[in-house]
């Protein structure tokens, strides 16, 4: 739902009315426009009964109680309030939405990937956006639209003014995604700064931060190393290059060629280069300047959130006029 919100953000500032429905709340703080809580939907419809299912999302797998309809009335009654205003449904649910909905939205729905996980199209006869490029291994039809990022509020200028100090390296330390912990470099950076002299430091980012706190995370590091292994580098990579900050990473050849030939991250291997890569950064103040210079403006020129709204609703238009 993250990049749900960021997106529907940017299409308001364009004049479009933009809004995200959720079905719980996001445990980054992203904050969503209407959230359908089994309270909400009881009275909505006043029949219902739930179910535990395990859910795969891209946090993580968890138990969710998740509502079970006895008719696709039921569904449509639920929806309805949502209907009458809006001409797409972009989705971001990593599991397929009630029938009836999908009905309703016939040609006017897109599902947006996010997991890099994913293994197959949720559905068959709808389109399909990608987070990653990696994605389209799996999803060869859908359509890259670049993580976004509010580069106005995720900028250097954010960043704080410290005195003499170890070079602050950063990364990812939470548990709340187990998919992608054996992607973190951990033992690699410890190993790393360690042989820097003192010259570095671990910030680790443990626990859950408010999303609208990040800024001041990423004004605190000097280095971010993100996950490698994946193929393609992730959200918090984005945030950090666009505000002015060395990223290590891993890019997948292919995709870096067809994809990102501009992107100006540093691409590792998990078992040759991130050490290298951390040591190196730590000890050239230079080239840390000169990357997060060059970060920020792809960052700004790819991932910008303006312009992957545009992306989407360039999309949106082509779908309504075959509809219409």
């Amino acid at each position: 739902m993250g990049a749900g919100v960021i997106i529907a953000s940017a299409q308001r500032k364009l004049g479009h009315e933009s809004r995200v429905l959720a079905t719980s709340p996001h445990p980054f703080g992203f904050k969503e426009d209407y959230l359908l809580t089994a309270e909400t939907r009881n009275q909505s419809t006043g029949k219902y009964s739930t179910a535990k299912r395990i859910l795969p999302t891209p946090a993580r797998t968890i138990i969710r109680k998740i509502l079970r309809y006895k008719t696709s009335e039921h569904v449509v009654d639920l929806w309805k309030p949502y209907y009458d205003n809006y001409d797409i449904l972009h989705s971001h649910d990593n599991n397929p939405l009630p029938s009836a909905v999908r009905k309703h939205w016939k040609g006017r729905m897109i599902q947006h990937y996010h997991s890099a996980i994913t293994t197959k199209p949720i559905y068959s006869d709808i389109p399909s956006f990608v987070s990653v490029p990696t994605i389209l291994r799996k999803i060869p039809d859908a359509t890259w639209i670049p993580l976004p990022v509010e580069t106005e509020v995720y900028a250097p200028s954010f960043r704080y003014k410290r005195g003499e100090g170890p070079i602050r390296v950063g990364y990812c330390n939470q548990s709340i995604d187990p998919t992608k912990t054996p992607y973190i470099p951990r033992r690699e950076i410890e190993v790393a700064i360690d042989k820097t002299n003192r010259k570095a430091t671990a910030c680790p980012l443990t626990g859950i931060i408010p999303h609208e706190e990040m800024p001041q995370y990423y004004a605190n590091i000097d280095i971010w190393v993100d996950r490698v292994g994946l193929g393609f580098y992730g959200f918090a990579a984005v945030e950090a290059a666009a505000c002015g900050i060395p990223v290590i990473t891993h890019i997948d050849e292919d995709i870096r060629r067809k994809h990102v030939r501009n992107c100006p991250f540093i691409t590792v291997d998990r078992n040759l280069g991130v050490g290298d890569a951390i040591v190196r950064l730590v000890q050239d103040k230079e080239l840390r300047d000169q990357l997060g210079k060059k970060n920020r403006e792809y960052v700004a020129e790819v991932h910008d959130s303006i312009t992957v709204a545009r992306q989407c609703v360039r999309r949106y238009e082509q779908m309504l006029k075959v509809t219409t």
